[in-house]
């Protein structure tokens, strides 16, 4: 064969082959772009909820407005998961609102509450706490002490301190300076 044929064959294979390499590397990369964008979607789509959940937080701390209703709305859900735990009125010996805390440089505050209860169940207990978190997701626990009463041993009736705070937005204007 001519030394031109063989020319015109050699570059044809090295088009073909640099058209191969060509062919697998895009596909390589689609491969790659397509699980990027598969993952980017969870992603997305986790942050998405996130987004949500703090929407709905935020609605639900402006419509609980200031310290004093939000204290208010602290202690009708005490009363309400005490009624449905079936702790008698009389066994919450007291329902102590404490100042509110600045919660580092934002617009939420937490506002501690201090409920003591007298001849409780850990069965009543348990009821109450699920009572009180399961009406507003900006309520917490803070702590829980328990006690025996005096000269009571045998009973299965405890004394109950908790603390349950509640988050509150309150505009930096009307947090004191006092709260920093």
């Amino acid at each position: 064969m001519p030394a031109g044929k063989w020319r015109l064959i050699f570059k044809a294979a090295v088009a073909i082959a640099a058209i191969a390499v060509a062919i697998g590397w895009s596909a390589i990369y689609w491969a790659n772009a397509n699980s990027r964008y598969r993952s980017s979607g969870v992603d997305l789509s986790t942050w998405r909820n996130a987004r949500d959940q703090i929407e709905n937080l935020r609605q639900q701390l402006s419509r609980s407005g200031s310290s004093a209703s939000a204290q208010d709305q602290m202690t009708k859900t005490i009363e309400l998961a005490a009624d449905r735990s079936s702790i008698p009125r009389a066994q919450i010996a007291h329902v102590w609102p404490e100042s509110p805390h600045a919660m580092g440089e934002s617009s939420l505050q937490e506002q501690p509450t201090e409920v003591l209860l007298r001849q409780v169940t850990m069965r009543q207990l348990v009821t109450f706490l699920h009572g009180v978190l399961e009406q507003d997701p900006t309520f917490h626990v803070r702590t829980i002490r328990l006690s025996k009463p005096p000269h009571d041993d045998a009973a299965e009736s405890w004394t109950v301190e908790v603390v349950i705070a509640a988050i509150i937005d309150q505009p930096q204007s009307s947090i004191s300076p006092a709260a920093h």
